[in-house]
C-alpha cells in the first residue's frame, strides 16, 4: 500500500469521525430545544388554567379576580413559597417538576425544572436546568420573559 493510500484512509477516518461527532452534538441540541419548548408550552397551559380560575366567581369555586387558591389535580403544596407569596403548589411530571406560586399583587410565578437535564429541584443552580417566568394579572409574561438557567448538558 502506498503512502498516498494510507493518508487517504486516515483522512477519511478523520472526516467520518468529525461528521459523526457533529451529528451527535446537533441531535443533542435538538433534544434540548424540543424539551425546552415542551416545558414552555406546559407553562402556558398552566397560565391559561390559572386565568380561568381567576376569572371564575368565588361562588363557583374560582378565584374571583385573584390567582390565590389556584391549584391543579395531582399537585402538592409548594415546598418553598416566596416571601410575597401566600402559597402555591408543586406538580410532578415524568420529565419536569412545575413549581407555581401566586402573589398578593396578582401575579403568578412558574418554575419548570427539568429532571432530564437537571435534578428537577426548585432552587437555581447549575444542577437544575430550569425555566422561570412571571405572569401578570392578564396572563402576560413580564419584561424578563422566560429565564432559562442551569446546565442543559
Amino acid at each position: 500500500m502506498g503512502i498516498s493510500q494510507i493518508l487517504l484512509i486516515v483522512l477519511s477516518v478523520i472526516i467520518v469521525g468529525v461528521a459523526i461527532s457533529t451529528g451527535i452534538y446537533m441531535l443533542h441540541q435538538q433534544n434540548v430545544s424540543i424539551h425546552r419548548q415542551m416545558m414552555i408550552a406546559r407553562m402556558n397551559e398552566i397560565v391559561a388554567m390559572a386565568l380561568a380560575h381567576k376569572e371564575t366567581p368565588a361562588s363557583m369555586g374560582g378565584g374571583d379576580g385573584s390567582y390565590i387558591g389556584f391549584t391543579l389535580a395531582g399537585s402538592k403544596e409548594s415546598p418553598q413559597p416566596g416571601s410575597n407569596s401566600p402559597g402555591g403548589f408543586w406538580l410532578e411530571d415524568n420529565e419536569v417538576n412545575y413549581f407555581v406560586e401566586w402573589y398578593f399583587n396578582n401575579r403568578l410565578k412558574i418554575i419548570a425544572s427539568s429532571k432530564i437535564f437537571g435534578e428537577g429541584k426548585y432552587w437555581n443552580n447549575t444542577y437544575n436546568a430550569r425555566i422561570e417566568a412571571v405572569f401578570d394579572s392578564n396572563g402576560k409574561i413580564d419584561n424578563k420573559g422566560f429565564v432559562i438557567t442551569g446546565d442543559w448538558k
